[in-house]
């Protein structure tokens, strides 16, 4: 030994270690990251079914819940946000959510959603060439066509 100490058992130990702790941790971080989906698709259904019975404010209550539990970036929470605006006739906080919904849409389908209610928006505030520019814009985001929530589809 050349003035350097040696300690065979101290790597042994640390990779013993890091190994369980990885083993505990690990199923920790997939429940974590779990959680968050299961309380946001309980949300996400409870505001649906509040809208469905009319109960807007409760509906608000758990889109604006589930949108926060996805970070606010939650279109399809937005695009229900709209909705009950529309319902309210708040028409500018409508296209406030409409416009949330667009720039937090990562497919096109959920482009095409944003796009359809911010052209509706516009056209129930009178704005008929701002209406046909996302209508638009709402079948560019959707080529195949849109899935409504009635099942019907547009093409």
């Amino acid at each position: 030994m050349t003035g350097r100490m040696m300690f065979p058992c101290r790597f042994p130990l640390a990779r013993i270690l890091s190994r369980r702790l990885l083993v505990v941790t690990l199923p920790l971080c997939l429940f974590a990251a779990q959680a968050p989906t299961k309380e946001f698709d309980k949300e996400f259904e409870a505001g649906k079914q509040a809208a469905g019975k009319g109960n807007y404010a409760e509906a608000l209550g758990h889109f604006t819940k589930a949108n926060h539990l996805d970070q606010d970036k939650c279109s399809e929470c937005f695009v229900w946000l709209a909705r009950i605006g529309l319902a309210h006739g708040e028409l500018r906080q409508a296209l406030d959510w409409t416009e949330k919904a667009s720039a937090s849409a990562s497919s096109g389908p959920d482009r095409a959603r944003a796009q359809l209610y911010r052209g509706i928006v516009f056209g129930r505030q009178g704005d008929l060439r701002q209406a046909e520019t996302a209508f638009k814009a709402a079948l560019a985001a959707s080529p195949g066509g849109m899935q409504f929530q009635s099942g019907h589809s547009a093409a």
